[in-house]
């Protein structure tokens, strides 16, 4: 591509993986993710929003995507959050961390590690869009 501009092409599972396709469909519709966004507790939510709404995108396209879809990723979980404020800090599952053999229960004093651009936080400093780090809504 001129200018070193990315593409994006349609993976199209509804023509050339239809069995697929049929088992998807569902869960892709406004129907799906509104059953995704009423899951009660985090672990259900997160398993869910992972591999259902979120993983479907990465299916049915190739290419650069995954900056066009982790925004709506954040703001599907944010809505959730919304939803209900004793979910703003419920966090947990599983974390493996760099120089870690095996994952380890994900806790908020987790780091995220910024690679030197910026200062590490934990992962209770970025569970609130509106605070003073992030200072953001949707």
């Amino acid at each position: 591509m001129v200018g070193g501009g990315h593409c994006l092409w349609r993976e199209l599972p509804e023509a050339f993986k239809p069995a697929v396709y049929a088992k998807i469909k569902p869960l892709i519709t406004s129907e799906g993710v509104a059953e995704v966004q009423a899951m009660g507790n985090w672990s259900l939510y997160h398993g869910e929003l992972k591999g259902s709404p979120h993983g479907i995108i990465h299916a049915s396209f190739g290419g650069d995507i995954n900056p066009t879809t982790s925004p709506n990723v954040d703001r599907l979980w944010w809505l959730w959050q919304q939803a209900n404020f004793t979910r703003l800090f419920e966090y947990g599952g599983q974390a493996l961390l760099p120089n870690m053999a095996e994952p380890k229960t994900a806790t908020l004093d987790d780091p995220i590690l910024m690679g030197g651009i910026t200062e590490d936080v934990k992962i209770q400093d970025v569970m609130d869009t509106r605070s003073e780090l992030l200072c953001y809504t949707y």
